[in-house]
């Protein structure tokens, strides 16, 4: 059991790690930003960490997301 202020703060990190890839698939969809960019658009530590989070939350890289939901 956690201390009801360690859950409040996991939930919070879960719903802003979910909101900036929300917002990361957007601008890979949208616009021709590079990685470098996006991830420092959306205040990743690293270009590395964002796409790490990224696989992690999609199932791919961003990359791949890009080539596979590109509106040309």
């Amino acid at each position: 059991y956690w201390p009801a202020e360690n859950r409040i703060k996991l939930n919070i990190a879960d719903f802003i790690i979910k909101s900036k890839i929300r917002d990361a698939k957007r601008l890979l969809k949208y616009s021709n930003r590079s990685l470098s960019e996006i991830s420092t658009h959306l205040c990743f530590s690293s270009q590395a960490y964002f796409q790490t989070v990224f696989k992690k939350s999609t199932g791919m890289t961003p990359n791949e997301y890009r080539n596979v939901h590109n509106e040309k």
